[in-house]
Formats: structure tokens, sequence, C-alpha cells
């Protein structure tokens, strides 16, 4: 199921646990990932995370990785994984691994960047309705100005209009970067 990035961050996370975050915008991508990762330890205190890159699967398949962490640790803690991925090829092998009906897993959340609109992986967790994808694109130039009208009252620094127009014409349209 697709959802707008923020209606997602309004909402309480359903029992889904399966999540997609993808798009240009690496700020929106991490603050979806932390929003997870704060609902996940709020329900279960000793959830760990594991994250794993596409370098990993390089020497490992998706399947290794979610054999060796399927496990409830020695304390009984459960891992959620979090995969950043950049080759597009790796999709589809996850994709058929998620399409087994014995796949039992706590949490996974999949990081990458743009996703064309007829990749199979995106229509996978597009038409699911037991898996969240979230497309982040970039910030828009309203976005932006709110953003650093809101980083400077935060700060109690004195901003003009014509500064934030400034800085909101001058910045990427990229969270992360606004913020930084």
């Amino acid at each position: 199921m697709i959802k707008k990035y923020d209606v997602f961050l309004q909402e309480k996370i359903s029992h889904n646990n399966f999540f997609l975050f993808y798009g240009q915008n690496q700020g929106r991508i991490e603050e979806c990932v932390n929003y997870v990762k704060e609902d996940i330890k709020k329900k279960d205190p000793h959830t760990y995370f594991t994250y794993i890159y596409s370098d990993d699967l390089k020497i490992k398949s998706f399947r290794q990785v979610l054999a060796e962490n399927s496990q409830d640790d020695i304390f009984g803690n459960k891992c959620c994984i979090i995969f950043s991925l950049t080759e597009i090829r790796q999709l589809n092998e996850i994709q058929k691994a998620l399409k087994e009906k014995n796949l039992k897993f706590n949490s996974i959340i999949f990081k990458t960047t743009k996703l064309p609109k007829k990749n199979l992986f995106r229509i996978f967790f597009e038409r699911s309705q037991n898996k969240t994808c979230v497309p982040c694109y970039e910030e828009t130039l309203i976005e932006k100005k709110i953003l650093i009208r809101n980083y400077f009252l935060n700060e109690h620094i004195k901003i003009s209009e014509n500064q934030i127009n400034y800085f909101s014409s001058n910045f990427s349209n990229d969270r992360l970067e606004i913020i930084n």
C-alpha cells in the first residue's frame, strides 16, 4: 500500500512489518526510518536493528541474511533489518523471497534511491495490502521555507522573509541537506 510522506508520519503504524522508502530525498527517507524505529521500540523495547547494505548482498544472499537474523538473540531480543540498497537488480531476488508465505520476520525496512514507475519491486509494495511504501520526493519551495523558518524559530533567531526566500532558493531540495 502506498502512502504519502506527510500522511505516513501522522498515522499510527499498522501491523505492517515490511516498509519501502524510496526516492531522491534522503532526509525524508531517514525521517521515515526513524519514525518506524521509534514505533517498533515503543512496542518492543528489546528490538535491535541491523543495517545491511548493497555490498553485503554481494557476499551473502537475501535469504542468508534473513536466516542469520530471523532468530531472537540469546536475551530474547528481536531483530529488525534495515536494507540500504543502491543496486536495483538486487530487488528481484528480494521480491521473490518476500512473496513466500512462510516468511516470518519481525520487521524489514528497505531504503533505496529513486525507483522507476514500472519497477516490479515498487509495484509489489504498492499493490500489497500488508506492506507499506512511501515515496520520498524532493522538498518543494514552500516546504523548504517552512523547514528554514521552523529551524530559526526553534533556535530563537530572528530572520526576515527575504532571508528565508534567499535560503530556500539557494538550498538543495533534500531535507537532510537543508537541516544540516
